[in-house]
């Protein structure tokens, strides 16, 4: 496009084309995303807090709808928890891999998988080098007309339960696309899914994974990374795997990680008396600073910024009691100006005017 328009000495598309590997997903599919694009997570963002909030709201009133916007998505996860636990999905294929799809993943996933499946139906599977190599290709009479290929070359190692498609599904979305699944169809090892493409992020015990320690927690600090934390558990699952294979070394290893307890006990009781020594001292400098703010302390009176009234917006409006909210207003009479339960027609100070005026 750069060369056809003759657009070479245009500096915002020739930095658009040098940094075309950070922004169009074909140079970064390799890499994981979760299928989502650059900016879906601020605009998920943007549609839940307009529900709840505009540009009118004050601060007070913010903290509040925030608090409640929270405890309605918990209320949904919980809800989707619940019915993921105690609800069966349907099957769409008589496949052993989609019964023990069901049994893994969330009713969400699943339900994402299943259709995966039967877009598989649209492809049909030729074989390069059987066993190893497979050429996938959409039927002529489903060919979509759109920027996407309609064939992809599909690899499998059978042995190992292997399988990886030139379209990098897996890789970018996490979980295995449909030509990967018409491909496995074909080779006939659809009786299970492999657990090396199951991330547990999907499946049903995603929330019972490693969690920080309460001591962590109560020193007021963390693992710098969730990668950290992983490689730590892994370490200990190898050395205990290790372990049992002899008994002697289980001892060992058994006595090593008790003196590695009480080394870290006593490493974490003087963390905390020093760390509360810290705080005292803390406190009291804050004290100090404070009392000498205090002393300096002019009174001034803070008032709320003038709100603008945009067009098209309504007026900002106080939130109301029920017992202020539910109070019928009493009309003014237009005559007397009082609110005694009578109008124009029936003020008496205009019906004596009337007869005052008649008399005379």
């Amino acid at each position: 496009m750069v060369s056809r328009y003759n657009l070479k000495n245009n500096s915002h598309l020739q930095l658009m084309f040098n940094t075309r590997s950070r922004w169009i997903p074909a140079y970064f599919r390799d890499n994981f995303f979760a299928n989502m694009s650059t900016s879906q997570r601020s605009e998920s963002m943007n549609s839940l807090l307009k529900n709840w909030v505009d540009s009118h709201t004050s601060i007070y009133k913010f903290v509040v709808q925030f608090d409640k916007m929270l405890q309605s998505v918990y209320a949904r996860e919980s809800e989707e928890d619940f019915r993921t636990l105690n609800e069966e999905a349907s099957l769409w294929s008589p496949y052993p891999i989609e019964k023990e799809a069901r049994k893994v993943y969330t009713r969400n996933v699943f339900s994402s998988f299943k259709n995966r499946l039967r877009q598989s139906c649209e492809y049909n599977a030729t074989a390069i080098e059987h066993y190893a190599l497979y050429e996938v290709k959409r039927m002529e009479s489903l060919v979509a007309r759109n920027y996407f290929p309609n064939s992809y070359k599909v690899e499998i190692d059978i042995p190992n339960s292997k399988v990886s498609c030139e379209c990098k599904g897996f890789e970018f979305q996490g979980m295995l696309c449909a030509h990967a699944l018409r491909v496995m169809q074909v080779a006939g090892i659809m009786d299970h899914l492999p657990n090396n493409y199951v991330l547990k992020r999907w499946t049903k015990n995603a929330n019972k994974g490693v969690n920080i320690s309460s001591a962590c927690i109560n020193m007021g600090q963390t693992v710098e990374s969730q990668g950290d934390r992983y490689e730590l558990h892994a370490l200990m699952l190898r050395i205990i795997e290790k372990s049992l294979k002899i008994p002697s070394v289980h001892e060992l290893t058994y006595q090593k990680m008790k003196e590695l307890e009480t080394e870290l006990d006593e490493h974490i009781e003087t963390y905390l008396s020093e760390k509360k020594e810290t705080d005292e001292e803390e406190e009291e400098e804050k004290e100090e600073e404070e009392e000498e703010e205090n002393e300096l302390v002019i009174n001034v009176e803070y008032h709320d910024p003038p709100v603008s009234q945009c067009k098209g917006r309504r007026k900002p409006q106080r939130q109301k009691p029920p017992a202020e909210a539910n109070v019928k207003k009493r009309r003014k009479c237009s005559t007397c100006g009082k609110r005694e339960g009578h109008n124009f027609r029936t003020c008496p100070q205009r019906k004596k005017e009337v007869n005052d005026v008649s008399v005379n």
